[in-house]
């Protein structure tokens, strides 16, 4: 099973007015991404409805950790 990032961006610290770590939608290359198709390379731990993730900064290609408030466990379906 994997998952994807259903919404928001990567925050400092698990609550809604922590600093943005990294913006999870885009442009590379004249074509837009969404924070769904950001790549999970771990998921480190769980607070309430939080998660802390280390992702793949598309642009860049680097890895990043932070939290995010909504995770999808499927990726063929879209989560509510």
């Amino acid at each position: 099973m994997s998952s994807s990032i259903a919404s928001g961006d990567l925050m400092s610290s698990p609550h809604v007015d922590a600093a943005v770590t990294l913006r999870l939608s885009g442009e590379i290359g004249g074509v837009g991404y969404g924070a769904d198709s950001v790549p999970i390379r771990e998921i480190l731990e769980c607070r309430g409805t939080w998660t802390r993730v280390k992702v793949e900064d598309p642009p860049s290609r680097r890895i990043v950790t932070g939290w995010v408030s909504r995770l999808c466990s499927n990726q063929v379906t879209t989560c509510p």
